[in-house]
C-alpha cells in the first residue's frame, strides 16, 4: 500500500479498474444472490387456475381448450321457475358468483342459498333419511330491495353453471369443519 498513490490506497483492484470497498463488497453480493426472482402469478399453472375459478376460458395441462362458463337455459318446470326470476337477475347471480376468488368463499356462497330440512313425515323410525333441499336465488326488485325465490334444482345449477355434484360437495366439506 506505501507504494500506490494516495488515491489508490482506499480502492481495490476488481479485476479491470478500480473500485471503492462498498462499489467491491456490493458487487459480489449482487453476483452471490440469485439469478432471478420468483413470480409466480406470472406461471402459466397459476394463469390456467385463476381463469378456471373465475368461469373464462381457458388451456387445459394436456392443450385442449376449456369453453368459459355461461349461463344455462331456464327450465320448463311445474314451478315455473323461468318466468318467476328475470333474466337479468340470473345474470346477476351468475357474475356474483364466479367474481369469488376462494373455493371456501363459493362453497359458502352456495349453501347460503340452499335451505335444508327433514322431511315432515316418515314411514319408519329406523329408516335413515335424506335431507329436503330447497334453493332459492336472490332477486333484486325495482326498489333495490333483494329477495329470496325458491326455485327447482335444475334452474339453480343452469344459473350458476355448474353441476349436481358441487352442491353435494360443498355441503360434505362445510359440514366437516
Amino acid at each position: 500500500l506505501s507504494r500506490l498513490p494516495a488515491f489508490c490506497a482506499n480502492r481495490f483492484f476488481d479485476g479491470n479498474r478500480f473500485v471503492s470497498r462498498s462499489e467491491l463488497l456490493e458487487s459480489k453480493l449482487k453476483n452471490s444472490q440469485r439469478k432471478r426472482e420468483r413470480r409466480p402469478h406470472e406461471w402459466a399453472a397459476a394463469i390456467q387456475k385463476k381463469l378456471r375459478n373465475h368461469g373464462q376460458q381457458y388451456r387445459s395441462v394436456k392443450g385442449n381448450v376449456v369453453a368459459a362458463r355461461k349461463l344455462g337455459m331456464p327450465c320448463n318446470c311445474r314451478k315455473n321457475c323461468g318466468a318467476k326470476i328475470s333474466e337479468n337477475n340470473r345474470v346477476a347471480n351468475f357474475k356474483q358468483y364466479w367474481e369469488i376468488e376462494s373455493h371456501v368463499d363459493k362453497r359458502k356462497f352456495l349453501t347460503s342459498h340452499i335451505k335444508l330440512l327433514k322431511p315432515k313425515r316418515a314411514l319408519t323410525k329406523n329408516r335413515i333419511f335424506s335431507r329436503i333441499m330447497h334453493h332459492f336465488l336472490d332477486v333484486v326488485n325495482y326498489d333495490g330491495s333483494t329477495e329470496k325465490i325458491r326455485v327447482c334444482k335444475k334452474m339453480f345449477c343452469s344459473t350458476f353453471a355448474i353441476s349436481n355434484s358441487v352442491i353435494s360437495n360443498a355441503f360434505k366439506i362445510l359440514s366437516k369443519d
